[in-house]
């Protein structure tokens, strides 16, 4: 569970002992502040980090906005991809790419991106519901780790979930 955290956790350890294992100054601009980054097999990781780590998380929601089992989580996934991959394309534009190339004159902008996707999570969380815990998704949860069939009726005798796929 800690791997994927690994990286980050390294790079947070290293700036704990020695801010400047990744920055070398930060500098009052006309907007507010700016990091210059050292040039450090730190910075390289905690730019590697930055970047693939949010990247592998946008292959796995965009996984679950095709392939997802139903319409509802396929939506959900969806609207997180929507509003994930521009700002992190923004952020790295801005935050990496930009200050590498020698742009150094625009102001913070991650606040704004992340604004921008905290929204995003807003209408995938109050408009469909993605972490409400429904009767089906907790069924489909309970049914996936039984070896044995099943099925799950309600008082009329209708079925409401199945797992035909168990033992013999």
């Amino acid at each position: 569970l800690i791997g994927p955290f690994l990286p980050g956790l390294l790079v947070f350890l290293a700036h704990a002992v020695d801010p400047f294992t990744v920055i070398r100054s930060v500098d009052r601009v006309r907007w507010g502040w700016h990091v210059v980054y050292a040039d450090t097999l730190w910075y390289k990781l905690t730019m590697a980090n930055v970047a693939l780590v949010p990247a592998a998380a946008a292959g796995a929601i965009a996984w679950t906005a095709l392939r997802a089992p139903t319409q509802r989580r396929r939506k959900q996934a969806g609207i997180v991809l929507l509003f994930f991959l521009p700002s992190f394309a923004a952020s790295v534009a801005t935050g990496i790419v930009a200050p590498r190339l020698g742009v150094e004159t625009l102001p913070p902008l991650s606040p704004s991106f992340m604004e921008f996707l905290v929204g995003g999570l807003a209408l995938a969380l109050f408009r469909y519901g993605m972490l409400d815990l429904t009767p089906a998704v907790a069924a489909d949860g309970i049914f996936r780790g039984v070896l044995d069939a099943g099925l799950l009726v309600d008082a009329d005798g209708a079925v409401l979930h199945s797992n035909l796929s168990g033992g013999d």
